[in-house]
């Protein structure tokens, strides 16, 4: 059948290592002498081995094994990798990648590197790797060909084709200044909102490809809006740059440039086509400063309904009214910012797998504010959005660190202003006062606070049963198979807060070739041929054991109706729906002709 991918990066790798070609399945190939490190490096932060995390995820081939009967439409993001990655003196990403075979060193040091000589702009290397995706983007490559596609009308259904829709991640790459803090000064920034305007009436000639969506953000600071956290801990290190901006938040939503931004990208006229939002990557407050500017666009601004994109997500499990407990510390290496523990196991639970004596296994949601709040859920479905899910064990909260320490700016919380906006959200946060330091010691300023998972502001916050569903299968199975129940948990509890309409809203978002762990059931896009066995059986099972828990318990919430189709849906019609209403090219008629003077 058809498959859809949200979000994945076939051409990332091209970029990045001399001699691979876009078909070509990758394997990894560290430069002798340094294996053994580089390979315990990855297990401490990543918890599995390097293969399993630097294989070609979505490399063109296994994308056409996705379903070699079926037409394929994948969007491919173009993504200029921030100097905190590049840097070879700064995080732990640099102790695997200078290892790994053909890596271009060069090009990590231009881009890491600003004080070189040839240093080069996050815009540059974006066109670099645009080159990349124009050179191969439109190739036979015999078993299947590719085409970039600039609107919904020329997506060609045939089996052995590519069609290749084009995003963008970061709009850090828009900066042409190689001084990432110049391009972020108030005198330069308004030029990355012209440089989005010129890719728009440049995709408009044809010239560049049409932009489906664009994530504002990434993993590292820029001057459009704050971020969330998003690396694992262990490759953060500390999370500063003071060349370029670093991991941790720092930070208050959206600036006044990320609105421009915005404003911008969402602009249609007669010479430019919209480019849609991705939520990605924003913080929280950023998020919903960005629902509410939202609707002042279509509300105030008169801008056509604006469905909410959430790319490649997983989700919280919890209302942002309803947190998880938590240890919030100071952070030491960076006063902007401070860290939260999220160590309440129980509000983390969802579906039991199997329980045999000392054994249990269950799954857990993953509460980072990466990841999907329920009323962001029920947002999203109301707009006629899309939910891409990730296939990343960790945002799917499959991982031995989803309760792993997490970084906020403190900029974000103000609870003495008098707008709404500015209330951290996670209120308990919001009432700690860091500037005290507990017990007399401003080394540690440790606060716990409490927590209940049933939410005590009228939110809705379901639980999940008790009794083991999978008792017949074995604990070696599942365990192999966790990723892709954490996978149909995260689509159950989509459903449960958005209701019916939720079925129509979700699709997958891979991320596939990102640096991400993916789920060991569908390591790369090829495997996806083989999941829709499990798949539906597991969620029908758990569907099922859901609704059976919600008569018993007499919770008031509707039981859950699994649509017969809902795979098919799941793995192409709900986006490409969704492409036929947002991603059509608009005609531009020719004046009508005049009639003459007499």
């Amino acid at each position: 059948m058809p498959y859809f991918d949200l979000h994945c990066h076939p051409f990332l790798r091209p970029t990045w290592i001399k001699g691979f070609q876009p078909d070509q399945v990758f394997t990894v190939k560290i430069n002798p002498g340094n294996v053994n490190f580089v390979q315990q490096v990855v297990i401490n932060a990543f918890g599995k081995p390097l293969e399993t995390i630097l294989d070609s995820q979505s490399c063109l081939t296994h994308i056409n094994r996705a379903d070699p009967g079926g037409a394929k439409v994948v969007v491919a993001t173009l993504f200029a990798m921030e100097n905190s990655y590049a840097n070879l003196k700064f995080c732990g990403f640099n102790r695997v990648l200078r290892f790994i075979e053909g890596m271009n060193i060069g090009q990590l040091q231009e881009i890491g590197d600003t004080n070189r000589p040839d240093a080069i702009s996050y815009h540059t290397l974006l066109q670099r790797e645009l080159a990349v995706v124009e050179d191969f983007g439109n190739r036979n490559f015999g078993p299947f060909r590719c085409q970039i596609v600039n609107s919904f009308d020329d997506i060609d259904p045939g089996p052995d084709v590519i069609n290749i829709l084009v995003n963008m991640e970061g709009g850090h790459n828009f900066y042409g200044r190689v001084n990432v803090l110049d391009q972020e000064t108030l005198l330069h920034r308004a030029e990355v909102t012209q440089a989005l305007a010129d890719w728009k009436q440049a995709a408009f000639r044809s010239e560049v490809p049409r932009l489906l969506y664009i994530t504002v953000t990434h993993h590292t600071t820029n001057c459009l809006t704050n971020h969330a956290f998003g690396v694992p801990g262990r490759f953060a290190g500390d999370g500063t740059n003071p060349n370029a901006g670093g991991f941790n938040p720092h930070g208050n939503r959206i600036t006044d440039e990320g609105l421009n931004f915005i404003r911008t990208a969402l602009r249609q006229t007669d010479e430019e086509d919209r480019i849609l939002i991705d939520l990605k990557h924003m913080s929280i407050q950023a998020r919903r400063q960005w629902y509410r500017f939202r609707e002042k666009l279509i509300n105030e601004e008169g801008f056509t309904p604006i469905p909410l994109v959430a790319s490649h997500m997983g989700v919280t499990g919890l209302s942002w009214l309803d947190p998880t407990v938590a240890t919030c510390n100071n952070f030491l290496p960076d006063p902007e910012c401070f860290e939260v523990f999220h160590d309440d196991s129980l509000a983390l639970l969802g579906f039991r797998l199997k329980e045999d004596g000392p054994e249990d296994l269950r799954l857990k949601f993953n509460p980072w504010s990466i990841n999907l709040y329920n009323e962001e859920i029920e947002l999203i479905v109301e707009s006629g959005g899309l939910i891409g899910l990730s296939f990343d064990d960790r945002i799917l909260g499959n991982s031995p660190f989803t309760e792993s320490t997490e970084r906020f700016s403190r900029h974000e919380i103000n609870v003495t202003s008098s707008d709404p906006l500015d209330h951290f959200p996670l209120p308990s946060i919001a009432d700690i006062d860091f500037n005290h330091p507990v017990n007399g010691n401003p080394a540690i300023n440790r606060v716990d606070f409490p927590h209940t998972n049933r939410s005590t502001n009228g939110i809705f916050a379901p639980n999940y049963p008790d009794d083991a569903i999978f008792g017949n299968l074995s604990f070696g199975f599942l365990e192999q198979q966790k990723g892709l129940l954490s996978l149909c948990q995260n689509i159950i509890h989509i459903v449960r807060v958005g209701g019916p309409n939720a079925w129509n809203c979700i699709c997958i978002g891979s991320d596939y070739d990102g640096i991400m762990d993916a789920i060991d059931a569908v390591p790369n896009a090829s495997a996806v041929a083989s999941m829709r066995s499990n798949f539906t059986s597991f969620i029908g099972r758990m569907v099922g054991a859901l609704n059976q828990h919600i008569t018993n318990e007499g919770i008031e919430e509707p039981l859950l109706t699994l649509p017969g189709d809902f795979y098919e849906r799941f793995l192409f019609e709900n986006a490409h729906n969704f492409l036929k209403t947002h991603f059509t090219r608009q005609i531009i008629l020719p004046n009508p002709p005049q009639e003459p003077n007499i």
